[in-house]
């Protein structure tokens, strides 16, 4: 089963609606993904630690995606 891909603008509009108190589900109709899609992010963010609303609105879209997808350490020592 393919992965969803999800934007800058959806990782945003994800946090800041579970920030609000919606449902996993509710916030996954709400932006057309999967509850998946959702928990995955919401795993991310934590590990991230950006778990409060101020932390992530404090970030740029690029530093966002860098702290949500961080680059496998073990590639970039390597080359490969």
């Amino acid at each position: 089963m393919a992965t969803e891909r999800t934007t800058y603008a959806d990782h945003r509009e994800i946090l800041q609606k579970w920030h609000l108190g919606r449902s996993n589900r509710a916030v996954a109709r709400s932006v057309g993904l999967n509850v998946g899609a959702i928990g995955g992010t919401l795993h991310r963010a934590r590990a991230a630690g950006l778990d409060t609303w101020a932390a992530i609105e404090a970030v740029s879209d690029e530093a966002l995606e860098a702290r949500l997808y961080p680059r496998d350490r073990v590639s970039e020592s390597t080359g490969l």
